[in-house]
């Protein structure tokens, strides 16, 4: 029988024939003996206070999978280029902090804008500027889709003013955007189709 002032530890096995229980001894340094409960003690075992016994394996298999996207491109633009930087390595830094994985890093080609001021109710043109906004694309692979509301509240509570974003699956489109046209390689190419040309044309 079971002394009163002892406590029963349960253990986690299937048909199990045998309870173990905690006995101190006695004297200066108290140790704690595992001795099995066997025959009518074992009775008092009670497999239920155990979490997932008795729980069949396939019910894990019938959680549903969490969706996740393979490739997203976080694309930012800024009229400041020192904002900008300093931005694009703050994410880099935060951002794998949370779990997520940072793929690639790219700039893109800056866009220009050319900005007419009116005169007041007329059509003539009082003063014209050029405002370059600078672009830079963060990549991120393999990311759980309900990640991405906090992807957005960490752009929104730290971003720049004057910084805007958006944030895309990878494209085709995306990948021919990193390569800048060689402007001189296009013009010998043209020259050279002239030439061609031109020697046809005296045959």
């Amino acid at each position: 029988m079971i002394r009163s002032g002892l406590t029963v530890s349960t253990i986690a096995a299937r048909n199990v024939q045998s309870v173990t229980c905690v006995v101190p001894r006695r004297g200066k340094k108290k140790k704690l003996d595992l001795i099995p409960l066997e025959g009518e003690d074992a009775k008092y075992f009670n497999p239920t206070l155990l979490s997932g016994i008795n729980e069949p394996e396939y019910i894990d298999l019938l959680k549903p999978p969490t969706p996740f996207h393979q490739l997203i491109n976080i694309k930012l633009m800024c009229p400041d280029f020192v904002y900008l930087e300093r931005f694009t390595k703050f994410l880099q830094k935060r951002l794998p902090q949370i779990g997520l994985n940072v793929n690639k890093y790219w700039p893109l080609q800056h866009l220009e804008y050319k900005y007419d001021l009116l005169k007041h109710e007329e059509s003539i043109v009082e003063n014209s500027m050029v405002l370059k906004f600078y672009r830079r694309v963060l990549q991120l692979k393999d990311t759980e889709a309900y990640k991405l509301p906090m992807i957005i509240q960490i752009i929104d509570a730290s971003k720049p003013s004057g910084l805007t974003y958006a944030i895309a699956e990878h494209s085709e489109a995306d990948e021919i955007a990193r390569y800048v046209e060689d402007t001189n390689l296009k013009a010998m190419k043209t020259e050279l189709a002239e030439a061609i040309r031109d020697l046809d044309f005296s045959k």
